[in-house]
C-alpha cells in the first residue's frame, strides 16, 4: 500500500529542499509525495488543495528554512498537519524555531 507524504515548505530555499526530498529521498514506489510545487497550479484555490492533501496524507515533513517559523502560514500549516497526523516531522535547516513551533520536536539537518 502506497503511503502519502505531505512536504511543507516556505520560500525559495524551502521549495528547493522540498523538491529535492521528493526527487531523491522519498522517490520510491511505496511513497507518494505531495508538495504544492507540483500539485497546486496557478489560479487554483490553493487553500482547498492544501487542506485536501492534509486530509489524505499519512505523514508530513516540514522543511524549516531560515525565517520560516516567523511566517504565519507556516505556523498554520504545521499546526494543521501536527494536529491531523500523528506522524509529522520537522527538519530544521539553520532555523531557530519560534512561537508554537517550539513545542514540536525538530530534527536538525546535517550536511
Amino acid at each position: 500500500m502506497t503511503k502519502k507524504v505531505f512536504v511543507s515548505w516556505s520560500g525559495d530555499a524551502g521549495r528547493k529542499i522540498a523538491k529535492a526530498l521528493q526527487d531523491t529521498l522519498l522517490d520510491t514506489s511505496e511513497v507518494e509525495v505531495w508538495t504544492s510545487v507540483d500539485h497546486v497550479e496557478g489560479g487554483t484555490a490553493w487553500f482547498a488543495a492544501v487542506a485536501k492533501a492534509a486530509e489524505e496524507c499519512d505523514a508530513a515533513i516540514g522543511c524549516m528554512t531560515p525565517g520560516a517559523s516567523h511566517r504565519q502560514w507556516v505556523n498554520f500549516e504545521a499546526g494543521m498537519l501536527y494536529g491531523r497526523l500523528q506522524n509529522f516531522k520537522m527538519l530544521r535547516f539553520n532555523e531557530e524555531l519560534s512561537g508554537p513551533l517550539t513545542q514540536i520536536q525538530a530534527t536538525d539537518w546535517k550536511d
